[in-house]
């Protein structure tokens, strides 16, 4: 339940939430300190600011690890989307080796199919247009094999089919990669292990501060919303449907085969 309500809810609400989450808690940790600082003996801080140092430390080393996955995530998408924009290109010229009347009968197929593949990707988080454009295509791909297939049976279509069906092959199994690299995300684990570290170390720097003066909340806003950017980039980077980093050079990509049947 906390997944599907984690993963549905924008990014920008989550960091927004973390930020003022993360300032409430770094003042109720100053309010504790000055609650122990009245009922106990005043020690010597260096243990507290030691540990803040190596919390701060932990936390940068999982954001830079998040960070990492979700970067990578974002690399691999827009690959795999720039190998299927190549895998149908190579498929559209090498209908050019049948017969015109074969010939034109693929590249109707393979318009309707890019044009199906194109609404899959620019659609943004629609679901239901999303599965629609899915299965729309898994129709024209359908079509197309079972044109290569019937093609292949032809007499002299020997060497058209052997450099067709390869190529098409290729670009219906691309798409179950696709599917696997966009349903890929930081594992949540992770990200709610991030965002305790964040509280924490709110927590400790708030309880480290005796009294919280001007400086020292701009210090620790400075804190939190930079901690909260990070946080952001990496939950959109790991969203390529929704939020403002989108694939575009792959989404580009798939668009620009129009214009190999509109010259």
């Amino acid at each position: 339940m906390f997944t599907e309500i984690f993963n549905r809810t924008d990014a920008i609400v989550l960091t927004v939430v973390l930020f003022f989450s993360m300032l409430l808690i770094s003042w109720f940790g100053n309010r504790v300190r000055k609650l122990v600082d009245q009922r106990l003996p005043v020690s010597d801080a260096d243990g507290i600011k030691g540990l803040e140092g190596g919390m701060l430390g932990l936390l940068a080393f999982v954001l830079a690890i998040t960070f990492g996955i979700s970067a990578n995530k974002y690399e691999r998408n827009r690959d795999v989307i720039i190998a299927e924009a190549n895998a149908i290109g190579t498929a559209v010229l090498r209908a050019d080796l049948y017969p015109d009347t074969i010939r034109q009968a693929f590249r109707i197929d393979f318009e309707q199919y890019v044009e199906k593949r194109i609404r899959f990707y620019t659609t943004g988080a629609d679901v239901q247009t999303i599965i629609q454009a899915k299965k729309e295509a898994a129709v024209i791909s359908d079509r197309i094999w079972k044109r290569a297939a019937g093609a292949s049976k032809l007499t002299g279509m020997l060497i058209p089919s052997n450099q067709m069906i390869p190529s098409l092959n290729e670009m219906i199994d691309i798409t179950t990669s696709i599917e696997a690299v966009q349903k890929s995300r930081v594992p949540d684990i992770i990200l709610l292990t991030l965002g305790i570290l964040a509280l924490t170390s709110s927590f400790l720097a708030g309880f480290e501060a005796k009294r919280m003066v001007l400086r020292d909340w701009l210090v620790m806003t400075g804190f939190c919303l930079l901690t909260c950017l990070v946080i952001y980039v990496i939950l959109d980077l790991g969203r390529p449907r929704r939020g403002l980093i989108r694939s575009e050079i792959g989404e580009q990509a798939m668009i620009e085969l129009r214009q190999m049947f509109h010259p």
